[in-house]
């Protein structure tokens, strides 16, 4: 019984990132999600127009660190209709927030299963970044390939072994006024890097991409999963508090090559929360909604973030749930143990 149940679990890894919602995610937020990143990149990256590499040298004279959290990731999968399965601290997550002047800001969330506290040493991760500076973002986003979309096939991927390269996909977009232009690649690494190992990853993504794309957007559009996020959740806090509830208008974002609508159809306050790591007064529910306005699929996730001056507007918990059969939670982890 119990090997049975660490197989199920072991399945819930693969799936944990889908970057068109991440950056939760996309957990994202993810998420992202995602987003739902971290830096420093230490080498280049996909450049679509030429430009010079995306650096953290670069990035950090222009906008600082602000501030920084860390999470743990916990999972549960779902083998049947009727429970779930689940392994807590299989993996973490750090967001960080930038600022520089006049309204320059970036954010960066990175997230992935640790394979040292995982289920069967399952590795998967991803990274995305976005800064905003004027008329011009810049948003990279790379992560290990995972294209499973049932909990069969999860596992028979992980009973298969990835190798000694797995593939990651790297995207870059640089926006100029209302124009992305957004290069994408494929390229191979060691399956034994981690998201700890984020800067020896990025330093092997080619400065070419494969395929380039340019996409005229709507003015009112936010340049990344992150920013649109960060713009809703500071929109709403004040009525999730005040109990009035959501504002139903949604706010539209741009990631590879695709527009998305990210709107919150409920929220609620509560005076606590206690989570696996904490106990956080004064917090906001929210349950976030994201659709594809080119093929009108619907991905929705839940963030509950702080109202107090100490984590105002800062997730403290993030659920999302990337396949039927898969729920990835991060938990804020004020002691900074992860990743």
């Amino acid at each position: 019984m119990a090997a049975s149940r660490q197989g199920h679990v072991a399945c819930s890894i693969p799936a944990v990132i889908d970057w068109r919602v991440t950056g939760i995610a996309h957990l994202a937020f993810a998420g992202g999600a995602l987003v739902f990143l971290s830096l420093p990149l230490m080498g280049q990256a996909v450049d679509p127009a030429g430009r010079a590499p995306f650096t953290s040298f670069a990035l950090d004279p222009r906008a600082p660190i602000v501030r920084e959290e860390h999470y743990v990731m916990n999972a549960r999968v779902r083998p049947l209709l009727l429970f779930w399965i689940g392994r807590d601290d299989v993996g973490g997550a750090r967001i960080r927030w930038r600022q520089g002047p006049a309204g320059h800001r970036a954010f960066e969330l990175l997230v992935g299963s640790d394979p040292l506290r995982a289920p069967r040493r399952i590795n998967r991760w991803g990274f995305i970044v976005e800064e905003e500076r004027g008329e011009i973002s810049e948003v990279l986003g790379v992560m290990k390939e995972s294209g499973e979309q049932t909990l069969e096939e999860a596992r028979a991927n992980i009973e298969r072994g990835g190798g000694e390269r797995a593939t990651f996909k790297a995207v870059r977009t640089t926006v100029t006024g209302n124009r992305a232009v957004t290069g994408t690649i494929a390229f191979a690494a060691s399956s034994d890097l981690t998201y700890h190992q984020l800067g020896a990853l990025v330093s092997l993504i080619p400065t070419r991409p494969q395929a380039v794309r340019t996409t005229d957007l709507p003015a009112t559009a936010n340049r990344g999963f992150l920013l649109a996020v960060t713009s809703l959740i500071h929109r709403t806090a004040a009525g999730c508090r005040s109990g009035a509830g959501a504002e139903s208008r949604a706010v539209q974002y741009f990631y590879n090559q695709a527009l998305y609508d990210l709107s919150v159809s409920s929220c609620k306050y509560a005076r606590e929360l206690r989570t696996k790591t904490g106990v956080f007064a004064e917090v906001a529910a929210a349950r976030f909604q994201v659709r594809n306005n080119k093929t009108g699929e619907l991905t929705k996730f839940q963030v509950e973030y702080g109202l107090s001056d100490a984590l105002r507007e800062v997730p403290i918990r993030v659920v999302f749930r990337p396949r039927w059969w898969i729920e990835i939670e991060l938990l804020l982890d004020r002691e900074g143990r992860y990743p």
